[in-house]
């Protein structure tokens, strides 16, 4: 047996050379890529000082917002029950 010839691989069939899908293009075939449009230096500051701010946004407006409806939420349900009279207040000290 030529020591040349395609060897069987472990699923018992002939290797196949590597071919690549698509036929290869010299560079000179290529398409000229679009000229880049300049990025605005203005952009980039305003991104990061985006990223540098919103999450104080969110700590500093969001979550006050969600403190303050949260106990509003409790104090609602709180005079409810007292209201209703299903949970009465705890009697003064020395008084029944």
């Amino acid at each position: 047996m030529n020591g040349n010839a395609a060897k069987p691989t472990s699923h018992g069939t002939a290797a196949m050379p590597h071919t690549p899908l698509t036929p290869r293009r010299s560079h000179a075939e290529l398409p000229p890529l679009p000229p880049e449009e300049p990025q605005s230096e203005l952009f980039a500051w305003f991104y990061a000082l985006l990223a540098l701010v919103l999450p104080f946004i969110t700590f500093m407006v969001v979550l006050p917002v969600q403190i303050v409806l949260g106990i509003t939420k409790g104090m609602i349900i709180v005079y409810k029950e007292l209201i209703e009279g299903r949970n009465k207040p705890p009697a003064p000290c020395g008084k029944t």
